[in-house]
């Protein structure tokens, strides 16, 4: 559910709902904040950091 917000960006974007420049903030949910050590034990993910535009993170989740 978490992803919703990211998808109605991408979908938006691509109507071209979004100006160029524009800055977005996305909140998502289900980070494991509330029991890390949970989530760093049950998590087979490694971090990626990626810089903050819209290019970079869609060549990181493999949709560019």
């Amino acid at each position: 559910a978490s992803a919703a917000g990211i998808a109605g960006i991408v979908k938006s974007k691509a109507r071209g709902d979004i100006p160029q420049g524009s800055t977005l903030v996305v909140t998502v949910t289900g980070h494991g904040l509330k029991d890390p050590s949970i989530a760093i034990e049950n998590s087979a993910a490694r971090s990626v950091v990626v810089d903050p535009d819209l290019e970079s993170v869609l060549d990181a989740i493999g949709m560019q």
